[in-house]
């Protein structure tokens, strides 16, 4: 028969050449085979090959049911991932992908530098471990916002711009919770305070302090002092008291006031009166 023709490894008749063909066709198959795998695998010469393929029988299974440029795939992982399983980095990753869908087991093995933009609402969620809620802090200068801190050790820290002092002793050291320095004299007004809103004048030397937050109680203590500008020795016989009669002693609030101290029942307006709670 005649000699086949193709372009082609599949245009190949694998029952050509026949035995009837003539010995003298057998160089023309072969010349047409050198042509249809040089035109298959035309390298980057056209001409074929000019180094052997060393990859192996299972390698070259790996590109199996591509469909569409491997690097362009492998880009794409850069900037939409969907990974599921053992994602393992060996060695210096900087940016693992911007966004992605990582599921299962991520180990680094090395330094990553990035992992994308995460939320720290968002991190928490891969963590197991964590305690309280909110944003991620770190030991630079960290917002903490109502922490517990159980049983910290805080080393001179600095707390609301109040340097604490460094003590001897393992007695606890209780905050003061409310304070305030007040004209007791005329229109009351404070002078400075922490923790009390306002002061209500009940009359002459007969004071209110009430607290901004209240205490957890009314079992705190309560620590008064008052000064006035005295014009004769009788000024020196008053005394700034603690009024726990009736309301006068709550959570929220504590009476106090300047009386005479000789038991005459006098009380007198104080130009200077201070208070300090502790709990």
């Amino acid at each position: 028969m005649g000699l086949e023709t193709g372009s082609t490894i599949s245009s190949f008749i694998t029952s050509n050449p026949t035995s009837s063909d003539p010995v003298n066709q057998g160089d023309d198959h072969l010349r047409l085979i050198k042509s249809v795998l040089q035109a298959q695998f035309p390298g980057s010469g056209g001409l074929g090959y000019a180094t052997a393929i060393t990859a192996t029988e299972a390698e070259l299974n790996y590109v199996h049911g591509v469909t569409s440029n491997i690097q362009t795939q492998i880009n794409n992982v850069a900037s939409n991932a969907n990974l599921t399983g053992a994602v393992t980095s060996v060695g210096n990753v900087t940016t693992v992908v911007t966004n992605a869908n990582l599921t299962g087991a991520i180990t680094s093995v090395g330094n990553a530098a990035s992992l994308g933009s995460f939320t720290s609402a968002q991190l928490a969620t891969a963590l197991t471990d964590e305690t309280g809620t909110g944003a991620n802090v770190f030991a630079t200068s960290p917002t903490l916002t109502t922490p517990t801190l159980t049983s910290a050790t805080l080393t001179t820290p600095t707390i609301n711009s109040a340097q604490v002092p460094t003590i001897s002793g393992t007695a606890p050291l209780y905050m003061c919770r409310a304070w305030v320095n007040f004209n007791g004299t005329g229109t009351v007004a404070i002078r400075a305070s922490g923790n009390v809103s306002y002061i209500t004048d009940n009359g002459t030397g007969d004071y209110t302090v009430n607290f901004t937050t209240a205490m957890p109680d009314a079992n705190y203590n309560v620590v008064v002092a008052a000064a006035r500008n005295a014009s004769s020795l009788t000024d020196y016989n008053y005394r700034a008291l603690i009024n726990g009669s009736g309301t006068g002693y709550t959570a929220a609030a504590i009476r106090v006031g300047l009386f005479d101290s000789t038991g005459q029942g006098g009380t007198a307006d104080a130009d200077t009166f201070c208070a300090s709670i502790f709990r």
